[in-house]
């Protein structure tokens, strides 16, 4: 990511998407934002499905709330691209709005921010998509 776009990969589909055209002032920071951004939007769309996908066959003492662990959930939800793309546009709009102020902490917006600048933005990305020849590993083997 960064004034050049961002690519990405999982499984076998990913993209490229041109970067969202802001006035920079100060680019630390859009790493992590990126990062932050991702992984939110990652567990906002897989917070509902992941509760039909989690049994509790076995256990007595179920958690108040269904629980995947993390490495699985974003293995089983990027066998959707569509999701995947999702995460990777509003992640480089996170990490887009942090460079758009000074600092690393201050710039970064907040999630009723981030989902405005969506709104707003977000519709005219588009993925160029790109197929992949890879297999994820068994996520439920052994390890």
């Amino acid at each position: 990511a960064g004034e050049e776009g961002c690519a990405y990969a999982f499984g076998k589909h990913g993209g490229r998407l041109e970067a969202f055209d802001v006035p920079v002032v100060d680019s630390t920071g859009a790493g992590d934002a990126f990062s932050a951004g991702f992984l939110h939007k990652t567990m906002q769309l897989t917070d509902a499905w992941q509760i039909e996908k989690v049994t509790y066959e076995g256990v007595d003492n179920p958690l108040p709330r269904a629980h995947m662990p993390p490495v699985q959930r974003i293995a089983e939800a990027f066998k959707d691209k569509e999701m995947a793309g999702e995460a990777v546009v509003y992640a480089a709009a996170v990490a887009a709005m942090t460079c758009m102020e000074e600092g690393a902490i201050a710039a970064q917006p907040s999630k009723k921010i981030a989902d405005k600048f969506m709104s707003v933005y977000g519709e005219d990305v588009v993925i160029e998509e790109e197929k992949r020849d890879f297999e994820l590993p068994d996520m439920n083997a052994d390890w």
